[in-house]
C-alpha cells in the first residue's frame, strides 16, 4: 500500500509544494531448491521468510528567488524507514555437510533520515538553459536473506549521497534539433553492492 498526498499554489509568482508520503508492504517468500540428485525426494532446500516495511516522508519544495531569468529553488524531506525481517532455514541442500536447519533469524533495521536539494537555472535565451543542482540524497537499509547456502542476515546500512550537476539544455535549428549536455559528480557512503 502506497499513498501520496500533496497540495502546490503560488505565493507572489513563486511556485511550491507540500505533501506527505505513506507506505506499507507485507511480503512473505517461500523458497525452494530442487535437485534430481535427490531423488525420490527432489526438494532439498527450503527457507521461508518474511518482511514488514513501513515508511513515511514530509516534503516540500518552493522557488526562493526569482529575478529576471534566475530563479534558484529548494526542497527538503524527512524519511523515516523500518524493516522487520523474519527468516528460518527448514531444510538445507548442504545437509549431506552436517548443515541443517537454522533459525528463526531475525533483524530490524530502520534510519529517519533528512534530505535536500538546491537548484539554480538560468534563461539565457529562448533557446538555452543553464542549471545547476546540487544535492543530499538517500536509500532505505536492505535485506539479503539468502539462507540456503549461508548461516546469516546480511544487512546493508543506510546509503547517504551527495551529488552535483552543472549544464545546458538548448533547442537549436528552429527547435528541430536539441542538443544538452551535463557534468555530474557524486560520492556515496556505505554503497549498497550486490553480488
Amino acid at each position: 500500500m502506497t499513498h501520496e498526498m500533496r497540495i502546490e499554489g503560488d505565493r507572489t509568482d513563486k511556485k511550491w509544494s507540500a505533501g506527505i508520503y505513506l507506505f506499507r508492504e507485507d511480503l512473505d517468500i517461500d523458497t525452494f531448491n530442487y535437485s534430481t540428485l535427490s531423488y525420490p525426494f527432489p526438494v532439498n532446500g527450503l527457507v521461508f521468510q518474511s518482511q514488514e516495511t513501513r515508511a513515511w516522508a514530509i516534503f516540500g519544495t518552493s522557488e526562493l528567488l526569482k529575478r529576471d531569468r534566475l530563479t534558484i529553488s529548494g526542497g527538503a524531506r524527512l524519511t523515516s524507514d523500518e524493516k522487520d525481517f523474519w527468516a528460518i532455514r527448514a531444510t538445507s541442500p548442504l545437509s549431506f555437510l552436517g548443515i541443517g536447519q537454522i533459525g528463526p533469524l531475525e533483524v530490524s533495521p530502520s534510519e529517519r533520515v533528512p534530505t535536500w536539494d538546491l537548484n539554480a537555472l538560468y534563461e539565457h535565451s529562448e533557446q538555452i538553459n543553464w542549471f545547476a543542482r546540487l544535492a543530499k540524497g538517500y536509500r532505505a537499509p536492505s535485506i539479503q536473506g539468502r539462507l540456503l547456502f549461508q548461516d546469516e542476515i546480511s544487512v546493508g546500512d543506510a546509503e547517504h549521497g551527495l551529488s552535483f550537476e552543472f549544464g545546458f539544455k538548448s533547442f537549436l535549428l528552429d527547435k528541430r534539433m536539441r542538443f544538452d549536455a551535463t557534468v555530474y559528480n557524486f560520492k556515496i557512503n556505505d554503497f549498497q553492492l550486490t553480488k
